[in-house]
């Protein structure tokens, strides 16, 4: 079977007092096994976007069946709307570079649900394996992941 899928990263920014909650988050929603850095990001002053000290927690899981199970169980974990969403805007959400990019609610991972949301969110981006590098051909790697019948 072809590679379908290079690596996935997990990311979320928290203010540092909340960066243990956001860690219980990730590991609820992570692989077995899979450890969550944490880091800071300083703040840009005034005219910046984080006007306050953040902190940084990301997790990477390697492609191949752990890569797959985490993408299998974020897409059987979405509700039929967001499912259907994501099938009909899948294109849109792929680079140039055959990244794409989802992001989940954290307040609704924190109780064990997926739902897409693009403010307060958990950053999932997935390198897709794609031959020729090609947003398209990225796109039919996505469809077999999420879709098809990969195990």
């Amino acid at each position: 079977m072809a590679k379908l899928i290079n690596y996935v990263m997990v990311r979320g920014f928290c203010l540092p007092e909340d960066a243990e909650s956001l860690k219980q988050t990730l590991k609820l929603i992570l692989p077995d096994g899979i450890g969550v850095i944490s880091g800071d990001v300083e703040a840009e002053g005034e005219a910046g976007i984080f006007t306050k000290r953040l902190t940084e927690l990301s997790a990477r899981i390697d492609g191949g069946k752990m890569g797959i199970m985490f993408i299998k169980s974020i897409m059987g974990g979405l509700d039929e709307y967001d499912r259907n969403w994501l099938r009909e805007n899948a294109l849109n959400c792929i680079d140039d570079d055959c990244n794409m990019y989802i992001r989940l609610s954290k307040e609704d991972a924190r109780m064990g649900r997926y739902v897409l949301e693009s403010r307060d969110c958990i950053h999932v981006r997935l390198k897709l394996a794609a031959y020729p590098k090609k947003r398209e051909n990225a796109l039919c790697s996505w469809e077999a992941i999420a879709y098809g019948e990969i195990h």
